[in-house]
């Protein structure tokens, strides 16, 4: 079967992944040149577990593997993984370096911690019981950053704006939701 992961911002790339015998490769195909598409797995001599495009551009990517629960970074131009982040539960990444992801380090037993990683600094943005599926979504709108998350054991889904803004305004406070949304067994966010 092949899955559609996202199209790159030009327009003419787009990342699928592709499932067969119990396997899973990820693919680049350009649809103007068709050519010049390419299998990542082979092209990173890489096995992730999971595969998205960097800042939308079809040359840059964040590797994941559920295994190793590490995120990494790779590139055409420079196809070693570099490690971003270790102990990654589940992520989404939005534009050049900012991800919003899920970890038990650091946390208490049976939590889980949800951080926003944006350049060299990460913040805490809050904790839940641990689950199995972690919902993460991160906009910009009106030249705010949007996120959302929350879990399907949890029942609720936090919103938050500008909640890198909420705590360097007062460094010693975490985040405070815009809104919390009661979502029974959620299983998905966009």
């Amino acid at each position: 079967s092949w899955k559609l992961i996202s199209w790159a911002s030009d327009n003419e790339n787009v990342l699928l992944e592709h499932v067969f015998a119990g396997k899973s490769e990820f693919i680049i195909i350009n649809r103007t040149a068709p050519q010049e598409s390419r299998n990542l797995n082979n092209l990173l001599a890489v096995q992730p577990t999971k595969l998205t495009l960097k800042d939308n551009k079809f040359d840059k990517y964040y590797l994941y593997n559920q295994t190793t629960r590490i995120l990494q970074t790779a590139s055409i131009s420079e196809p070693t993984p570099v490690a971003v982040i270790e102990n990654v539960i589940a992520y989404k990444s939005y534009g050049n370096d900012t991800i919003l992801y899920a970890t038990d380090s650091d946390e208490p037993a049976g939590t889980v911690g949800i951080r926003l990683k944006s350049g060299d600094k990460t913040y805490k943005i809050r904790k839940f019981a641990a689950g199995s599926n972690y919902l993460l979504d991160l906009a910009k709108y009106s030249g705010d950053i949007y996120l959302v998350a929350g879990s399907s054991n949890l029942g609720k889904v936090y919103i938050y704006k500008d909640p890198i803004g909420q705590i360097n305004s007062k460094p010693n406070k975490t985040a405070s939701p815009e809104y919390v949304s009661r979502v029974n067994a959620a299983n998905y966010i966009s």
